[in-house]
C-alpha cells in the first residue's frame, strides 16, 4: 500500500484519488458478477407455476350429489331399497335388456315360486313405470290375488301406458271376480284413450250387470263427447227392458249426434219382439216432439223390415199424417213412409 502511494506520488496523483479509483473497481466487479448471475437464472427452463383450482361451491356439490342419487335410484329400479327377494327379483326383471317371452316366462315362474307371499309386492309393482313389470304383477295377482285387489287392478289399468299391461290388469280383475269386471271398471269407458274405451266396451258387453248401469246412464246423458255417448247407447242395448235405461235411450233420441240418436232407437227396438214393438208404438204416440217421434217411427219401420211383417198400427196414422206435413225433410219423409 505504501509502495502504491509512493508510485502514485511519483505519477503526480494525489493519494485520495488513488483510493477512490480502487473503490470504484471493487463496485464494478460486484455489479458485473450480479448481472451474470441474473442472466444465468433467466436462461433456466423452469416449468410454469400451476393454476390454482377454484374451490367447489356448495351449490355444485349439491347438484353432484343429487345427480349421483338419481343415477343410483334409476339403476336400482322401482324398489329403490329392496326389502326382500321378491322386490329384488322385480328390480332384476326391470334391468333386463330386450324383453322376450322366454325372459318373461322365466321371471313369472320364479315369482310363482314365492307363493302367496308375492302378493304385497305385486300390488306395489302394479304402479311401476316399467310396462312389463305392471303386466307381470297383474298376472301374478290373477293367481295370488283377492277379490279386494280388483279395484287396484282396475286403477292400474287406468294409468298403464302399454296396452298389453292394460289388458292383463283387466283380465286378472275379471278372473278374481268370477269373470265379470268390478263396477268401477265402467268408469274407464270415459278413458282419454279410445283404444282403452274399446277394450272396456267389449268387456262390459260380455255380461249384463246392473252395477254398470249408473255409469252408463250418466254417460249417455252427459258424456263429454259423441263417442262416449255412442258407446253408452250401444251398451244400454242389453238393458232395454230396464225402465231407467229405456227412458235414457228415449232422451238420447234428441242427441245432437245423429249416430247417437240412431243407436238409441236401435237399442229401443231390440230384437223386434211383440213386447218391444208394442212398447215402441206407445212411445211413438207419447213422443214429446217430432224429432223423437221420427226416430221412433224409423225404429218401427226397421223392425218391420227385419221381421217382414207390418207393425204399423192404425193408431199411429194420425201422428204420421201430421209429420208428413212438416217442412223438415227428415220428419216429413219418415211420416210419409
Amino acid at each position: 500500500m505504501v509502495t502504491k502511494l509512493k508510485n502514485n506520488a511519483k505519477m503526480g496523483l494525489p493519494q485520495c484519488a488513488g483510493a477512490t479509483l480502487m473503490f470504484l473497481r471493487s463496485i464494478l466487479t460486484v455489479t458485473t458478477l450480479c448481472s451474470l448471475s441474473s442472466m444465468s437464472s433467466a436462461q433456466l427452463d423452469l416449468p410454469p407455476a400451476p393454476t390454482p383450482k377454484p374451490a367447489e361451491t356448495e351449490q355444485s356439490a349439491q347438484k353432484s350429489a343429487g345427480a349421483d342419487a338419481a343415477a343410483k335410484q334409476q339403476t336400482a329400479g322401482f324398489f329403490a331399497e329392496p326389502a326382500n327377494k321378491i322386490e329384488e327379483l322385480f328390480n332384476s326383471f326391470e334391468a333386463e335388456g330386450k324383453m322376450t317371452s322366454k325372459v318373461y316366462a322365466n321371471y313369472l315362474e320364479k315369482l310363482r315360486g314365492f307363493g302367496l307371499s308375492s302378493r304385497p309386492t305385486a300390488l306395489q309393482a302394479l304402479f311401476s313405470d316399467h310396462d312389463s313389470s305392471v303386466q307381470l304383477a297383474a298376472e301374478i295377482l290373477e293367481w295370488v290375488g283377492r277379490i279386494s285387489d280388483t279395484e287396484q287392478l282396475v286403477n292400474a289399468a287406468s294409468v298403464a301406458v302399454n296396452i298389453d299391461a292394460v289388458i292383463q290388469c283387466l283380465d286378472s280383475a275379471a278372473s278374481l271376480q268370477g269373470g265379470q269386471l268390478p263396477s268401477i271398471a265402467s268408469g274407464l269407458l270415459d278413458h282419454p284413450r279410445r283404444q282403452v274405451r274399446t277394450i272396456i266396451e267389449t268387456r262390459l258387453s260380455e255380461s249384463v250387470n246392473e252395477a254398470y248401469l249408473p255409469k252408463l246412464l250418466q254417460y249417455i246423458a252427459y258424456g263429454r263427447d259423441a263417442d262416449l255417448r255412442l258407446r253408452a247407447a250401444r251398451l244400454l242395448t242389453g238393458y232395454a227392458n230396464n225402465s231407467d235405461a229405456r227412458q235414457a235411450l228415449r232422451k238420447a233420441l234428441n242427441d245432437k249426434s245423429v249416430s247417437v240418436a240412431l243407436q238409441a232407437v236401435t237399442a229401443l227396438v231390440g230384437d223386434g219382439s211383440e213386447v218391444e214393438i208394442a212398447a215402441l208404438s206407445q212411445e211413438f204416440i207419447d213422443a214429446r216432439n217430432d224429432v223423437e217421434a221420427s226416430y221412433l217411427l224409423f225404429g218401427l219401420l226397421e223392425a218391420q223390415e227385419n221381421i217382414s211383417a207390418s207393425v204399423i198400427d192404425p193408431s199411429l196414422e194420425p201422428r204420421m199424417r201430421e209429420m208428413s206435413q212438416r217442412k223438415d225433410i227428415f220428419i216429413s219423409a219418415i211420416g210419409s213412409a
